[in-house]
């Protein structure tokens, strides 16, 4: 589907002058040698090998959506990519959740300002790593012929939180001609109760040993995986803000398959958040160390 109401992405050149660390927002650590390491809310370094499926992306063109602060671009490149990032264009709205009688503003102003830290970041991390890689800013939900076409696309931990996942994915999939990797948090309705009160257990403690054991033994058979989609914004709490879904992997393998793609590789992990370094604290907020079992999934054409 087109949208001809949506401007069609436009590549970005770097900036004359790179900007500073602390023009910038890091989503994930990431290590700039000489700048040296920066904390952010994720740090992946550990769980590449599961978050990509084992994707190989060597002497690959690969479509990347949401680069953050490039920390994946630049493992993207290592990996013998050649990545073209797309960034949610400065001045575009996210899916922000529409709640009756909130105000959004404040909200959607500390937004508007990470929108702009965050490609401070990614261009910092450009600069920082000699990166070759180009960065459209637009849109998910319209990526036309003229972008071109690529090997491999990757979209991790973005599809959550869109209004219209199913849709940006059929955007990204008419772009990839042979492999597409994604990444999602597992729904707390795919645990069983064992692995729930574990994950309760360590988001309560900090200590995360056990959940991390049972999180390796579950297969996906032991998973409960509907092809469905669980709508998480609540009008009675007026949160989340910005999370529409969570997304078993069931439900995106039927869509792949739809699309085209068929699923060969499946992981299961634990990934650990900090807050300390969330963009928003709204009052009565608390910086802590959360636990979330993840998800990924790589696919290739199969039709098309």
């Amino acid at each position: 589907m087109m949208h001809p109401n949506i401007p069609a992405p436009a590549l970005e050149a770097p900036p004359v002058e790179p900007p500073t660390r602390d023009q910038s927002f890091f989503y994930h650590s990431i290590d700039l040698g000489d700048a040296g390491i920066i904390k952010g809310q994720f740090d992946l370094g550990p769980h590449l090998h599961n978050y990509w499926a084992g994707a190989n992306f060597e002497n690959q063109t690969v479509l990347e959506i949401g680069p953050a602060s490039g920390f994946l671009t630049a493992r993207l490149e290592r990996a013998g990519g050649e990545v073209t990032a797309l960034e949610l264009a400065q001045g575009a709205d996210w899916d922000v959740i529409p709640y009756r009688d909130w105000d959004s503003t404040e909200f959607k102003i500390a937004r508007s300002t990470l929108q702009m830290q965050l490609r401070n970041s990614f261009w910092h991390t450009h600069n920082a790593l000699s990166l070759d890689a180009k960065l459209l800013l637009g849109s998910v939900y319209n990526i036309p012929e003229a972008v071109g076409d690529f090997d491999c696309s990757t979209i991790c931990a973005v599809l959550l939180h869109l209004r219209h996942p199913l849709e940006a994915l059929e955007q990204v999939t008419a772009r990839t001609k042979k492999q597409i990797v994604i990444a999602e948090p597992l729904p707390g309705e795919c645990l069983d109760q064992e692995t729930i009160d574990l994950l309760h257990g360590a988001n309560r403690t900090g200590q995360s040993d056990a959940l991390l054991q049972r999180i390796g033994q579950l297969s996906r058979a032991q998973l409960a995986d509907p092809a469905a989609l669980f709508f998480r914004p609540d009008h009675t709490t007026q949160a989340p803000k910005e999370t529409w879904w969570s997304l078993p992997p069931a439900a995106i393998e039927a869509w792949l398959g739809v699309m085209g793609f068929r699923v060969d590789a499946f992981k299961l992990y634990l990934l650990e958040h900090d807050s300390t370094y969330a963009f928003h604290k709204p009052s009565g907020h608390q910086d802590r160390k959360t636990f979330h079992p993840y998800w990924s999934i790589s696919a290739t054409r199969v039709k098309g």
